[in-house]
């Protein structure tokens, strides 16, 4: 393409400084006893290396390097671009944050129309190093050093539809499922575990053998635990027929992967059911074992993607709201709406929507069924309306009230008119009923208060979050039944260890 040597000088400039890597070695005192001490230690050095900014200040007036890379009013003049570039005064469009190297409206005329680098190239985009080496660094790298190409990139449209690689130009009037999910999996307590103030005693994998406390071979196998899951769990769990997830990264105990909105929950509670398992043999004195949360965020596939991964990951971020190993829903409708339903994996949460959903594609429920709940609940809710707040009115409230039987009646009723099934209809009324006990309880897991029972609206909005994802399900439905995994009982936390990489393209369609 030619650029300016300024231009290029900043390119570098910016490459150079894109990575940070600390990275911090502490002596290791003779015996295992000494071991989680130690580990502390390192991490407290490492936490301070991270914390230092290692720079050397700039000097534009004597330092040519500083100044090539650096911001500048006048970057027209500087690049020695020609007139009318004052686009090189600006920041990244993609980013925000670094000056821009290249305008894709100045650089599309120049490109040449081999490899689809011409489209590639927005008109109306501005580049800095790092966007443009995404734009093409399989062209520049992947394919004359590796042999490799991106033939097919995923689209969300398509992961929507179950097809993650159907490219094809869908019919905006379709009636092709509209929602995908981004589900991000993470370990409880990852430091704890690893550094072994977590573990009492754990079993060797070969042999069975018990051993107690940590170590250095402790922080082996746990390693090795959190690799095998990564690599031999994770991508047949996520990418199984029926599933039909993208997988973008797995490593240690995080995972981020992109799925149809109806198999995401389905997909979450297998991956907990494998964390759990892998590590399993690993105990804490308590005798709870590793166990994980997840964050899902369902939205239309036109939403912009980056902002579905932030509010997958805020998602998992509620986990500590619940008290860890739970999973938190975040649905966000394309008319702007925003459905929050956070759960203990052990409140049966995905079984009953499973069984709701599965009962509505078997055409023995009706459709209308999680809408007709939420109808009948929603006057419940204490909380004011916008209305009622726009007009300063003060409401006294319905209090505290037996919401679980009230809530279980209204259920009843909704059943009995939306449900053809007898059988259907007792199954699914006997999952409600587990489900109010475990969140309306005294001391109820969900509580945010250990030994106090949630209020009357934590309990509401959980029963119409749970009908509202449901009826999202319902919507993006295949033509496969959804099954989960039979959540495991292990309560802990967990760690991070090796980790492995799935780089993956993936664009909105």
């Amino acid at each position: 393409m030619n650029p300016s040597a300024a231009a290029k000088a900043r390119f570098d400039h910016q490459v150079e400084h894109f990575l940070s890597i600390a990275w911090a070695v502490t002596p290791r005192t003779v015996g295992d006893e000494t071991w989680e001490a130690d580990y502390e230690k390192n991490a407290e050095t490492l936490a301070a290396v991270r914390s230092t900014r290692n720079f050397a200040a700039n000097n534009f007036a004597t330092d040519a390097a500083n100044a090539a890379g650096g911001w500048h009013r006048d970057l027209g003049a500087h690049f020695g671009e020609a007139a009318g570039t004052a686009f090189l005064n600006e920041k990244d469009s993609l980013t925000g944050t670094l000056e821009a190297v290249a305008d894709g409206k100045n650089w599309e005329g120049r490109a040449p129309e081999r490899d689809g680098i011409k489209n590639r190239l927005d008109d109306h985009l501005l580049f800095s190093a790092p966007t443009l080496i995404k734009r093409f660094w399989d062209l520049a790298y992947l394919n004359p050093d590796w042999g490799l190409s991106f033939d097919e990139v995923a689209n969300t449209a398509g992961i929507a539809d179950h097809e993650p690689f159907n490219n094809n130009k869908r019919d905006p009037d379709s009636d092709a499922p509209k929602y995908f999910a981004v589900l991000k999996f993470d370990g409880d307590s990852v430091g704890k575990w690893i550094s072994g103030k977590m573990v009492d005693h754990w079993f060797r994998k070969d042999t069975g053998e018990r051993v107690a406390g940590a170590g250095s071979e402790f922080h082996s196998a746990f390693s090795a635990a959190l690799s095998e899951f990564a690599l031999e769990k994770v991508p047949g769990i996520v990418q199984a027929k029926g599933t039909d997830g993208f997988l973008i990264y797995a490593g240690g105990d995080d995972v981020l992967a992109l799925l149809p909105a109806d198999s995401a929950l389905c997909c979450a509670a297998k991956l907990r059911d494998a964390y759990c398992a892998t590590l399993k043999k690993f105990v804490a004195a308590d005798g709870s074992t590793p166990d994980g949360s997840c964050g899902v965020a369902i939205a239309h596939f036109k939403a912009p993607l980056q902002d579905v991964v932030h509010a997958a990951g805020d998602a998992e971020k509620r986990k500590s709201s619940l008290g860890r190993s739970a999973i938190a829903v975040t649905l966000i409708k394309r008319s702007g709406g925003i459905t929050i339903w956070d759960n203990k994996w052990e409140h049966g949460s995905i079984t009953l929507c499973d069984a709701l959903a599965a009962a509505m594609s078997a055409d023995v429920a009706s459709a209308k069924l999680p809408h007709r709940i939420i109808a009948l609940l929603e006057p419940y809710l204490d909380a004011p309306t916008p209305l009622i707040k726009a007009a300063g009115i003060t409401a006294a409230g319905a209090g505290t009230f037996l919401v679980d039987e009230i809530a279980e009646k209204e259920i009843a009723h909704a059943l009995s008119r939306q449900v053809t099934n007898h059988k259907t209809r007792d199954d699914l009324e006997k999952k409600f009923e587990d489900y109010l006990n475990e969140i309306a309880g005294t001391g109820a897991a969900g509580s945010t208060t250990v030994g106090a029972a949630p209020s009357t609206d934590t309990v509401l909005s959980k029963l119409i979050g749970l009908c509202t994802t449901a009826a999202f399900a319902k919507r993006t439905k295949s033509s496969e039944p959804l099954k989960s995994a039979t959540a495991t009982t292990a309560t802990g936390n967990t760690a991070t260890g090796n980790t492995a990489t799935t780089a993956n393209p993936i664009r909105n369609s």
